[in-house]
C-alpha cells in the first residue's frame, strides 16, 4: 500500500460553493482524487476516479517517500473543510478564545483583531503573557571623576541604545504571520498544485488567477525572509553577517526533506509497515 493510498482510504467532508472550480452547494464526502480533478484543467473532467488514482500514484512514484507523505498532506489539507479542522481540539481551543464567529460577526474581521494582530508584534504580545526570567543585576561601575568638555554645547551626549530596539520588527514580523495563515489557505495550496501540474492545471483557483495568489505569498514570504535575516543580525549584535544566502534553496529543500524521510522510515518501522 502505498502512501497516497493509506491518504486516499480517509473521506474528507467540505462545503463546496459551486464556483468554476468544479464545487458543489452542498456537503459532499470526497477522496484525494476530488482535490485533483478540481485542480485540473477543465478538459479532464470526465477522468474516472480510477484513472486519477493512477495519475496520483505516477504521481508520487516520481517522489520520495518523504516527499510523497509531505505532497498527499498537503492534497488532504485542500480537501478539508472549517468543520473538520475545528474537530481538532486544539483548533477549536484557539478559536473559542477569540471573538465569536457566528451571528454575523464576519463582517468585522477585516480591520478588526485578525488585521491588528498581524500588523503589529506577535512576540511583543506572546511575551507580554509570559513570566520573564529577571536579568543578573550588573556590576556597579567604579567611579569616575566628571570630565568636563572644552565646548559644552559641541560635546556629545552618549546613549545606550538596546539591541534592536529600534528595529520594527524586534517584537515580530507581520509578513511573517500573514505568510503563516496564507500557508493554510485551501487556495494558495490549490494554486501551487495547479502550478506543479503545468499547463495541465488550472489558470485560476475561486477567480483569483493562480500566477496572482503566488506572487503575493512570493511577496510576502521574501519580506519574512528578510524580516528574519534583520533579526538575525540584530539577536548576534551585528556581528555575523546575514545567512539569507549562506546555503542555496535547494539544499535547504533536500535537507528538510531528508530528516522528514529519516523520521518517516523511523515511524513506519516501528509500526510494522512492510
Amino acid at each position: 500500500m502505498s502512501l497516497l493510498d493509506s491518504y486516499d482510504d480517509e473521506l474528507f467532508t467540505d462545503e463546496l460553493d459551486g464556483d468554476e472550480d468544479g464545487y458543489r452547494d452542498d456537503p459532499a464526502t470526497f477522496r484525494l482524487t476530488d482535490v485533483l480533478r478540481q485542480t485540473l484543467r477543465e478538459d479532464y473532467a470526465d477522468a474516472s476516479d480510477e484513472e486519477l488514482d493512477d495519475a496520483l500514484d505516477d504521481m508520487a512514484a516520481a517522489m520520495s517517500p518523504a516527499e510523497a507523505f509531505n505532497f498527499a498532506g498537503a492534497l488532504s489539507q485542500i480537501g478539508k473543510s472549517a468543520g473538520q479542522l475545528l474537530s481538532d481540539p486544539a483548533v477549536a481551543s484557539v478559536v473559542r478564545s477569540v471573538a465569536p464567529v457566528a451571528g454575523g460577526a464576519l463582517g468585522t474581521v477585516i480591520g478588526g483583531p485578525v488585521g491588528t494582530a498581524l500588523g503589529t508584534q506577535l512576540g511583543t504580545i506572546a511575551a507580554g503573557a509570559l513570566p520573564v526570567r529577571p536579568a543578573p543585576r550588573p556590576a556597579v561601575p567604579p567611579m569616575v571623576a566628571p570630565q568636563i568638555a572644552a565646548d559644552p554645547v559641541a560635546a556629545p551626549v552618549a546613549t545606550a541604545v538596546a539591541p534592536g530596539a529600534a528595529s520594527p520588527v524586534a517584537g515580530g514580523s507581520p509578513a511573517a504571520a500573514q505568510a503563516l495563515v496564507l500557508a493554510n489557505q485551501r487556495e494558495l495550496l490549490q494554486a501551487l498544485l495547479s502550478a506543479a501540474l503545468g499547463q495541465h492545471g488550472r489558470q485560476s483557483i475561486g477567480g483569483i488567477p493562480v500566477a496572482k495568489l503566488l506572487g503575493t505569498f512570493s511577496q510576502i514570504v521574501g519580506e519574512a525572509a528578510a524580516d528574519a535575516d534583520e533579526l538575525h543580525y540584530l539577536q548576534n549584535g551585528g556581528d555575523d553577517e546575514s545567512v539569507a544566502d549562506e546555503d542555496t534553496a535547494q539544499a535547504v529543500y533536500t535537507s528538510l526533506v531528508d530528516a522528514d524521510h529519516l523520521e518517516l522510515a523511523e515511524t513506519l518501522d516501528q509500526d510494522g509497515w512492510d
